[in-house]
């Protein structure tokens, strides 16, 4: 999110994170607000309103992502093209492609109740460190117990679990790496808000 300030704008703290990670909790709230709920009723029943949507969402699948640094004085950032940030650019949602989907994905939920979660989860099969990811709504994700191995130990913990099908939850590995994302409200940043709020 682009905040700027009338006088005193500095340029390297123009983007304010509406992110964050987010570990699986009982105490942690990943159910909608009411206003959400009334948002995606009229995301199904209204045609008009889910044709705006998409097509928002559409023109967001467009936009290339890309590591770059701000260099003083210049107007553009700079695209870096070697190192971590550019490696982990190429990773994120498998490269342009899955990108352009997580961008299309990202900006329903940011549209509609505001707030959105993005999934990591490592392939233990894989010896490559073969990473899967997904965005999932509030409505698909929630905390269960569980027990996993902890520093060479098996303890119990708390782990996210996520919807498959009607009723039918699949349990993720503990180290699977979850991140929201939300607009802020404008009042209370850590509630989220929407244009279809």
């Amino acid at each position: 999110m682009l905040r700027q300030r009338r006088r005193g704008f500095d340029s390297r703290r123009a983007l304010t994170a509406a992110a964050s990670i987010v570990a699986p909790s009982r105490m942690l709230r990943v159910n909608n607000f009411p206003w959400q709920n009334e948002a995606w009723q009229f995301y199904r029943s209204l045609g008009v309103f889910k044709y705006a949507m998409l097509w928002h969402s559409q023109t967001m699948s467009r936009v290339r992502l890309t590591a770059a640094v701000i260099e003083p004085g210049a107007e553009e950032p700079t695209p870096v093209k070697d190192g971590p940030a550019a490696d982990l650019m190429r990773e994120f949602f498998g490269g342009p492609v899955g990108q352009s989907q997580y961008m299309r994905a990202i900006d329903v939920q940011l549209s509609i109740p505001g707030e959105g979660y993005v999934v990591a989860v490592d392939d233990p099969e894989d010896e490559d460190g073969g990473r899967s990811w997904n965005v999932y709504s509030t409505s698909e994700l929630q905390v269960t117990s569980g027990r996993a191995n902890v520093d060479g130990r098996t303890r119990s913990v708390d782990l996210w679990q996520v919807q498959v099908d009607e009723g039918l939850w699949r349990t993720l590995p503990y180290t699977t790496h979850v991140f929201k994302q939300w607009h802020p409200d404008d009042e209370f940043s850590w509630r989220p808000d929407s244009p279809a709020h």
